[in-house]
């Protein structure tokens, strides 16, 4: 089993994560992860973690973007054509 899966799993069982800190290491314990990896997941140092794991920290940003006008509804958005009224 790799990190992966082993994330995977506590993903999955969300007691394991979120519960006390016994419950995590009774998880952690139950896996073919290295002791190392072990260690670092059950005092949940994710700063040892990535770099443990050769990763930065992931973040993503929304921004809403800008409004366009809307057409007018009563010509549909195209452009009315004035007529030719030279002499």
């Amino acid at each position: 089993m790799d990190v992966i899966d082993f994330l995977e799993q506590v993903g999955a069982d969300a007691r394991a994560l979120h519960g006390s800190e016994q419950a995590l290491r009774e998880f952690v314990a139950g896996s073919a992860l290295d002791p190392e990896l072990k260690t670092l997941l059950v005092a949940r140092d994710s700063d040892a973690l990535y770099g443990l794991l050769g990763q930065g920290p992931l973040m993503a940003v929304q921004v809403p973007a800008e409004e366009e006008d809307a057409p007018d509804e009563d010509d549909g958005g195209a452009e009315r054509q004035l007529p030719d009224v030279r002499p």
